[in-house]
């Protein structure tokens, strides 16, 4: 949708509307506002590895262009973006890690977990064999799968840290690589 600035003598903003002009403009008595196209010069941009800054604005007699530049994201810039992918690698672990188990699962390894350890001690091989065969089966499973979750994690970070450039980092996949 074509925007249009209406603009001051002086060549200030007054307001953005959206209809256009019913007269042209450029025979209004001196001294009128105006009713001019807004043109955007290099409005776009990709986010993830550019900023635009500006607009810097020139006024013509038909014409109210606002003028952006785009630059690559600096150090600090890119450091940012870096942590923002190191925390959403930490989501998707903590995510993996939650779905192992289903919660009747995980409530099962815990009451399993508890009564060993009230009734029977810290070693495992003297707790009941029935005790025994409902724990370390879910006890193993999610010890190896966390393990597994956090061995991907640990390479990814490492992955993410040793990336230097924007658009190393906005190419980089995150969610590749994980255990099922």
């Amino acid at each position: 949708m074509a925007q249009y600035a209406l603009v001051s003598p002086q060549g200030e903003l007054l307001e953005i509307r959206t209809e256009a002009p019913n007269v042209d403009q450029t025979q209004l008595a001196p001294g009128k506002p105006r009713l001019l196209e807004i043109v955007d010069v290099n409005a776009s941009f990709n986010p993830d590895t550019q900023v635009r800054e500006g607009p810097d604005i020139v006024v013509s007699p038909t014409q109210y262009r606002r003028i952006y530049t785009v630059r690559s994201k600096n150090a600090a810039e890119t450091d940012v973006l870096k942590q923002r992918i190191l925390r959403s690698l930490n989501a998707i672990a903590q995510d993996k890690i939650g779905n192992i188990m289903s919660q009747d699962q995980q409530f099962l390894l815990l009451t399993a977990g508890m009564e060993g350890i009230f009734n029977h001690g810290l070693d495992r091989t003297t707790w009941p064999a029935a005790l025994r065969n409902v724990f370390n089966p879910l006890f193993n499973t999610a010890t190896n799968e966390v393990k597994a979750v956090y061995t991907v994690l640990r390479t990814k970070r490492q992955e993410v840290n040793a990336l230097s450039t924007a658009d190393q980092l906005a190419a980089y996949d995150k969610d590749a690589g994980w255990p099922t």
